[in-house]
């Protein structure tokens, strides 16, 4: 998938403690790393779901992550 095309969707955002925070969009799951938190500011699909972590809202990817995230495919 395309950053600027990942970065303008809206995604559910669930912080998972630590640097993990899982982000749900219409195309699955993601997993970043956030660098706030001493995470490498990556961002990969992932199949989990996290359902015991602290809910931070609805957004649009790239308005809470910024554009300097690195999306490995």
């Amino acid at each position: 998938m395309a950053k600027n095309k990942f970065l303008s969707m809206i995604g559910t955002f669930t912080w998972d403690f630590g640097n993990q925070f899982f982000i749900e969009t219409s195309e699955g799951m993601f997993l970043w790393s956030n660098p706030s938190y001493g995470g490498d500011n990556t961002i990969r699909k992932t199949s989990k779901r996290c359902f015991d972590g602290r809910d931070k809202g609805v957004h649009y990817v790239g308005d809470y992550v910024g554009t300097e995230v690195i999306l490995v495919e």
